[in-house]
């Protein structure tokens, strides 16, 4: 039986959110590839394992065991809005935060260099 058309409605702003939520998770591991170039492929097999462990969740949880044209354009859709809206304010707020831990980390490096030496 098919579901209602606000069911239906319900389930694409889901989509639409969860889209967006893959967009920031993306954005935030390739900051972290820009800073780090080896991780470039580890980075992107575990986004592709939670992205689909969230999807799995989503059509099972969210629309009952089923995933519909509708949805997966609701999140193409949320993916693309975030990229376009806030894509470069992203990448620069996740391009800080990964040079603040790299300014964290580098007293702690520093000493266990000097440790090893020893």
């Amino acid at each position: 039986m098919a579901p209602g058309v606000q069911e239906q409605a319900q389930w694409f702003f889901w989509a639409l959110g969860l889209g967006s939520c893959w967009a920031v998770a993306y954005r935030f591991v390739r900051s972290l590839e820009h800073r780090a170039k080896g991780w470039t492929i580890p980075g992107d097999i575990v986004f592709l394992l939670a992205a689909a462990y969230s999807l799995l969740c989503y059509s099972l949880g969210i629309s009952h065991g089923r995933m519909d044209v509708f949805q997966l354009l609701g999140i193409f859709l949320g993916w693309a809005l975030m990229e376009t809206v806030a894509g470069r304010i992203l990448r620069t707020i996740f391009d800080r935060f990964w040079g603040f831990m790299a300014l964290c980390v580098r007293p702690f490096w520093f000493i266990c260099k000097k440790v090893k030496k020893l």
